[in-house]
């Protein structure tokens, strides 16, 4: 693994992942860290949010839940989402393995895996966004990206794991 994604994750250890929740479709979010008020623009007004130092967004990817060998569901399940997401929810996350066909095993500390894997070619499966604006970002064909969040999508510089 790519000594950039595993110092990313290492930041995070000892910290319990927090508002852990399914987002649009079938993306999944969780805070780590000191929590903090943001604010958006939205179509009738202000939208105020709580986010953590780091910000865990699994993005355009499957996924599937695990404790042990038994399946807590999958991204194919939507009546599933709230037990997986409650199960993680406090979870500290131990470890990050990410492999060159995609797929990316999220382990945390009772033993529930969170598994990712790519449903298309190319998109972005995962943002892990840190204090201070940079993002790492893991894609499908197996790439990683480290850096400023706000560059533009052809401003950005992929590596092979």
């Amino acid at each position: 693994m790519s000594q950039v994604i595993h110092r990313a994750f290492k930041k995070l250890k000892d910290l319990p992942a927090w508002n852990v929740k399914p987002s649009v479709g079938t993306f999944l979010t969780m805070e780590f860290g000191q929590p903090s008020l943001g604010e958006m623009k939205g179509p009738e007004g202000r939208i105020v949010y709580v986010r953590g130092e780091w910000h865990l967004w699994i993005y355009c990817c499957s996924w599937r839940a695990f404790e042990g060998k038994v399946e807590l569901g999958d991204d194919s399940m939507p009546k599933c989402y709230k037990e997986v997401t409650r199960r993680l929810d406090g979870q500290k996350l131990e470890r990050v393995r990410v492999y060159k066909n995609g797929r990316t095993d999220f382990r945390f500390e009772y033993g529930t895996v969170l598994q990712t894997r790519p449903y298309d070619r190319d998109s972005e499966q995962w943002m892990l966004y840190e204090p201070g604006g940079n993002v790492l970002s893991f894609r499908a064909d197996g790439q990683w990206r480290y850096g400023e969040g706000k560059l533009k999508p052809e401003e950005r510089r992929w590596k092979p794991l």
